[in-house]
């Protein structure tokens, strides 16, 4: 049994990683420039490629499923890539390493682009809340009083003099 669908679904989720990197780099300046249409657009978008992506990869573990069921090893302790490799023959085993390869170095800079957006996200709302806190700050009292003297409050009478 050939290892070729497994290639070509590892070729294909390959392919979504690279476009969800490169909105995900999209995103890093959406950020910077504020622009929250443009951002909700991109987020629906990246929703709809980790669907895809969810897609692919049931289709991985059915065509793994398959190429191992022909070497009688339906074996489920069987769970990694590099697992799967050791079945193929050596022309498949060159191409299916590539892939690994290629797809955990998109994983590692789709992950390291992330915590970027998270960082500049964080860092936006903590602006927007010192923002906020200068234009609306807590008032104590809402009357000058003198040191010392007494708040009206706390004497059981109203702020407001009714005998004026």
């Amino acid at each position: 049994m050939s290892a070729e669908p497994l290639i070509q679904t590892l070729g294909k989720m390959l392919l979504l990683h690279k476009s969800l990197n490169q909105l995900a780099k999209q995103k890093t300046d959406i950020i910077k420039a504020g622009d929250t249409d443009a951002l909700n657009d991109l987020l629906k978008e990246e929703k709809k490629h980790i669907q895809a992506i969810q897609r692919f990869e049931a289709d991985r573990q059915k065509a793994s499923e398959e190429f191992l069921a022909k070497f009688e090893q339906s074996d489920k302790s069987i769970t990694t890539l590099t697992e799967y490799i050791d079945f193929a023959n050596p022309m498949e085993k060159q191409k299916l390493n590539q892939l690994k390869s290629e797809l955990q170095t998109q994983i590692k800079a789709l992950k390291d682009q992330n915590e970027l957006n998270q960082q500049l996200i964080k860092q936006s709302l903590q602006f927007v809340n010192l923002s906020l806190d200068l234009l609306m700050p807590e008032i104590d009292t809402y009357n000058y009083e003198r040191p010392g003297q007494a708040h009206p409050f706390n004497e059981g009478r109203s702020i407001f003099n009714s005998k004026a």
